[in-house]
């Protein structure tokens, strides 16, 4: 929106929530907007927009029911079809719906006998319970890290081309999409932005069946802060197996944390962090929590350690 205005010689002002990415935020400045922040999710900033266009009298281009914004969208329908001419299932990301609406009315059209799915997130599943009761749906709260998509409520031109073009729409969880994530990365060098992978996460999971199907799916945007990526590269890993996280209490001796370490070494595992804790004030007199970040070797069998440790006489669990 910002980058087709500064083509044109347009002021535009764009509305996004206050914990929109400050990647998203810089991208869009630098496209030449103004950009305000306001209110919590996107409904806030949608009434927000809504407010300040009739305030200077300006042309509200809404993000998602407006057809001109889904036919536009569509074109990634035809694109998916000329690259991929037998494909039989499109998975795509859903918030308020105008992507997959796009993308459905061309591919329906061109192909009447193709699949179409959406996915959203768990945390803000609108379009989820709108698709099952036929109706749509305002949910109360949205709680995901997949800010892109985090609408409370369908639109209602979207919501009527779903009803009749798209097959299916389900949801994910955000272990789900950080594991998409975390895949889309290291195997396909392509960072992704918690709205973009819930496709790559609905296929991963095994919640749409795509076996022996041709099968494309659409990765929608890579606006992600390096912090927040930082955090879900650590949850992936955790999340994977590859990255245990282990704490116990012991007697506060130097011995007893090298007895353990010596436990920890002859598994094959890397130690990326100890937290030695001995001011804690729920712990007896005489004793130190630790917790250790242990990075794992494929195969890793962390019933072992934990076996192995007992057997010296440490009581450890695994903490995530």
């Amino acid at each position: 929106m910002a980058f087709a205005a500064s083509q044109l010689g347009i002021k535009s002002i764009i509305v996004m929530p206050e914990y929109t990415s400050v990647a998203k935020v810089q991208a869009t400045r630098g496209y030449g907007a103004e950009v305000v922040l306001h209110g919590r999710t996107y409904d806030d900033a949608y009434e927000k927009a809504v407010q300040l266009a009739e305030e200077i009298n300006a042309v509200f281009i809404h993000p998602f029911d407006d057809k001109h914004v889904i036919a536009g969208q569509g074109t990634i329908g035809t694109e998916i079809e000329e690259d991929l001419p037998d494909v039989e299932v499109v998975v795509v990301p859903v918030g308020g719906g105008g992507l997959i609406s796009g993308i459905a009315v061309a591919l329906k059209h061109l192909k009447p006998r193709i699949k179409i799915y959406g996915v959203q997130a768990k945390g803000a599943a609108a379009m989820v319970e709108s698709f099952r009761k036929g109706r749509r749906i305002e949910i109360e709260k949205v709680d995901t890290i997949a800010d892109g998509i985090a609408v409370k409520k369908p639109g209602e031109l979207t919501f009527k081309i779903i009803e009749e073009y798209v097959d299916d729409v389900i949801a994910v969880d955000d272990n789900e999409i950080i594991r998409a994530i975390f895949l889309l990365l290291e195997r396909s060098k392509t960072l992704a932005e918690p709205a973009g992978a819930v496709g790559v996460a609905a296929v991963l999971s095994g919640k749409i069946d795509v076996e022996g199907k041709k099968t494309a799916i659409v990765v929608s945007g890579g606006n992600v802060d390096m912090p927040l990526l930082s955090h879900i590269v650590q949850k992936a890993l955790v999340v994977e197996g590859r990255e245990v996280r282990l704490k116990g209490v012991l007697p506060d001796r130097p011995i007893f944390l090298k007895e353990v370490l010596e436990v920890v070494s002859t598994m094959r595992v890397n130690i990326v962090s100890i937290s030695h804790d001995r001011v804690n004030p729920v712990l007896p007199p005489g004793k130190a929590e630790v917790e250790l970040t242990l990075e794992t070797p494929p195969g890793f069998n962390i019933e072992q350690l934990l076996k192995e440790l007992k057997n010296k006489g440490f009581e450890f669990k695994e903490v995530r």
